[in-house]
C-alpha cells in the first residue's frame, strides 16, 4: 500500500507528537519500529525502576527509568526531523 502523504511537515512537529504521545514521533518520521522499540525499553526501565525503588520515593522518582528513555527518545526524534529537513 502506497503512502499518500508526500507533503513536508515542519521539523517540530514530530518533536512536539514525540512529547505529547511517546513513540508517535518516531511513527510521523516513517519509523514505527524503533517506535516499539522504545516504548518496550520505557515499559521495561519503568517496571525496574518502580520494582527496585522504595515506597517513600514519588510515582515520578520511580518511574525515572521510564522518563529517562523518554527523553531519549525525544532528542533523537529531534535529531531525525533536522536530517530529514536538511
Amino acid at each position: 500500500m502506497k503512502m499518500l502523504v508526500n507533503r513536508k511537515l515542519p521539523s517540530w512537529f514530530p518533536v512536539f507528537a514525540a512529547i505529547v504521545i511517546p513513540g508517535s514521533g518516531y511513527v510521523i518520521l516513517g519509523r514505527p519500529m524503533r517506535a516499539l522499540q522504545m516504548l518496550f525499553f520505557m515499559g521495561f526501565c519503568g517496571f525496574i525502576t518502580y520494582r527496585l525503588s522504595g515506597m517513600e520515593i514519588s510515582l515520578i522518582g520511580r518511574l525515572a527509568g521510564a522518563f529517562a528513555v523518554w527523553t531519549l527518545s525525544v532528542v533523537e526524534v529531534h535529531r531525525l526531523a533536522k536530517m530529514r529537513s536538511i
